[in-house]
């Protein structure tokens, strides 16, 4: 049951970080603790956060991501080790055998915290506090026209251009 949690946790997280993918995903997969499936997920997260991934890389000269979803996990799981200093109970090896679901989302769990705060975090600025709709002052419905701006020069001639055929008789 705990597995089943924590897999909706993660599920909610990626779809808010826009992965798209489920049409791939089997609920089984999940379960059994699938490779592909969390080499999946942990790939979405390593390109969602490019900077941070980069971070990483030029850090650490042995940490590769390759297409293989065994070297992929074995690379997060030793990472993870020396970034955090979390150990989610299996190696890199491990990873790539259907097991051990419930390491597998804990690591897509610590690797998405991992690279959240690698991530440079927009200005807090503060914004100016909002004012509750009773105390504003009333606007009117229709604002007043403004005098349309000067019209460029181009325009005034062809304006005037076609003011001239219009006057013109015709048969």
């Amino acid at each position: 049951m705990e597995l089943a949690s924590n897999f909706s946790l993660l599920h909610a997280k990626l779809s808010k970080l826009g992965f798209r993918d489920w049409d791939s995903v089997s609920e089984g997969d999940v379960m059994t603790g699938n490779p592909h499936t969390y080499s999946l997920f942990l790939q979405f997260l390593y390109h969602r956060f490019p900077a941070a991934t980069a971070a990483l890389i030029r850090k650490h000269d042995w940490f590769i991501l390759e297409h293989s979803d065994e070297n992929v996990g074995a690379a997060t799981v030793r990472l993870l080790a020396a970034e955090t200093g979390e150990v989610h109970g299996i190696s890199g090896a491990q990873f790539g055998r259907c097991k051990y679901a419930s390491a597998k989302v804990a690591m897509c769990h610590s690797l998405l915290r991992l690279l959240r705060s690698l991530t440079p975090q927009p200005s807090t600025e503060r914004h100016p506090a909002r004012v509750p709709i009773a105390s504003r002052s009333p606007m009117s419905a229709c604002k007043p026209a403004a005098a349309l701006p000067a019209q460029p020069f181009a325009a005034a001639l062809v304006d005037k251009r076609r003011r001239a055929l219009n006057s013109l008789q015709r048969s």
